[in-house]
């Protein structure tokens, strides 16, 4: 059974021209509202516009988040290693292949934190192993090291594309391609090597048996008595050779923390006033631009005028009423020419006009319910082909979900509210066309009556 997951169809706002009309002291007539300098109109619009958009550039850069800007704020407030971070992310040589914060780079804030349980799935062996099978000294829990995280990040971008170590700095380094776990390679295979033996990971069962001639530097540096700290990358960037790239850096001491000190750093950092209300302020500014460019749009449009609060369309002889079609949108102006929002009943249809006032068409959510807006603008009722699955909108318009007693026969339309069909819900069976089944076999079962799962036959 195929779903077609929703999305709300998004609308581009009408540009509402703002060409405030001013109001002479007359009966409202065909001569009672004269446009505004419109020069004057499109400067201070344009005005508006600049202020809004350097205060949503400057907020956006606040409420960014990633590992470049987790590590300038440790610098900032002093904590050991955000400086040295900052550096290799910043002036290191081989940046070319890393793009701060984008979707699938290391540094991604989403990749930062997957490299963090990495590296407690690396303590966790190394507490396993307990000891150097070199030199027998006890394996302590390593530290996480800024400097030594940046430095991972960098090189496992690089490494991601060239497949291949970058030897850009002198520290230990693994490296896995196409590894879900890159532990699997660096750790159980190249362990079983080491010893001539096999050997069997406790947690899956998986037994590893010896390579000929196979690697072992992985393993060998994960089990370092002297390797006190480490970083940590994970590179899911699409469209390289390999769907991910895994990279962790060694050295012998460098500036770092437990994981749990790490761990409550990113913590601190992620409730941080700072980020977190520049995050709300952000939206709150990018509604103030998208206002301000409204205004700057509608600037040589005078059509568009503002009478106590409520939007009218002049077109030239008078108030226009009824439908009305600008700058690509349908808008409906009532009896008195006063433009609508929200739910009208027109024309035997209801349709639902945005904010701006737009008519919408599509998905629309309207107090927490779905409904469906056909092309034309008009409320879908009863059911809707919509992207290759079936919808079921009441009386109301309203999209369904779950069980539905329709024209005699019960349907199943999940979370999405797109229709099963072939499979089973339950204990119950809906079969091509969506109804649930009764009294007749599917397959090697038996459904009763009820339409419910017989055991017994």
């Amino acid at each position: 059974m195929f779903s077609l997951r929703k999305t709300l169809v998004r609308k581009t706002f009408a540009l509402l021209a703002m060409c405030a009309c001013l109001l002479l002291a007359v009966p409202v007539t065909a001569q009672a509202y004269v446009p505004l300098n419109q020069p004057e109109i499109k400067a201070a619009a344009q005005r508006e516009v600049d202020a809004a958009q350097s205060e949503v550039n400057s907020l956006s850069a606040k409420a960014t988040i990633n590992e470049l800007t987790f590590f300038q704020w440790m610098q900032s407030t002093g904590k050991a290693g955000g400086k040295e971070a900052v550096e290799v992310l910043t002036k290191s040589p081989i940046l070319a292949n890393t793009k701060i914060g984008a979707s699938g780079d290391a540094t991604s804030w989403a990749n930062f934190k997957e490299s963090l349980k990495w590296i407690k799935e690396c303590n966790r062996l190394r507490a396993e192993a307990k000891t150097d099978p070199k030199t027998g000294a006890v394996l302590g829990q390593f530290k996480v090291s800024p400097e030594l995280m940046a430095i991972a990040a960098v090189q496992g971008n690089k490494s991601a594309v060239v497949l291949g170590h970058t030897q850009a700095y002198k520290v230990g380094e693994n490296l896995s391609w196409g590894y879900a776990d890159p532990f699997e390679g660096w750790y159980w295979e190249e362990m079983a090597t080491y010893k001539n033996s096999n050997v069997t990971n406790p947690s899956t069962g998986k037994t590893y048996a010896p390579e000929k001639g196979g690697e072992t530097g992985h393993y060998l540096n994960i089990v370092n008595s002297n390797y006190l700290t480490t970083g940590f990358a994970t590179n899911t960037v699409s469209g390289n050779k390999y769907p991910i790239t895994h990279g962790e850096t060694f050295e012998f001491n460098k500036p770092a923390y437990t994981t749990a000190e790490f761990d409550a750093l990113v913590a601190e950092y992620e409730k941080n006033p700072e980020i977190n209300g520049s995050a709300d302020k952000l939206v709150a500014a990018q509604n103030r631009l998208n206002a301000a460019k409204a205004k700057l749009a509608a600037a040589s449009q005078p059509n568009w005028c503002q009478d106590g609060g409520r939007w009218r369309w002049w077109n030239g002889n008078g108030w226009s009423t009824g439908w009305v079609n600008t700058g690509g949108h349908w808008y409906w102006l009532d009896n008195s020419g006063a433009m609508a929002t929200g739910w009208i009943y027109t024309g035997g249809a209801w349709y639902w006009m945005d904010g701006s006032g737009a008519m919408a068409t599509g998905w629309v959510k309207v107090g927490g319910t779905w409904y469906y807006l056909t092309g034309s603008g008009a409320m879908a009722t009863g059911w809707r082909w919509v992207g290759n699955a079936w919808y079921y909108l009441n009386g109301s318009g309203a999209m369904l979900t779950g069980w539905q007693w329709i024209g005699g026969a019960w349907y199943w339309m999940d979370g999405s509210g797109a229709m099963a069909a072939n499979r089973w819900i339950g204990n119950y069976y809906v079969g091509g066309s969506g109804a649930m089944a009764t009294n007749r076999w599917i397959g090697r079962w038996h459904v009763n009556g009820a339409g419910v799962w017989d055991a017994t036959r």
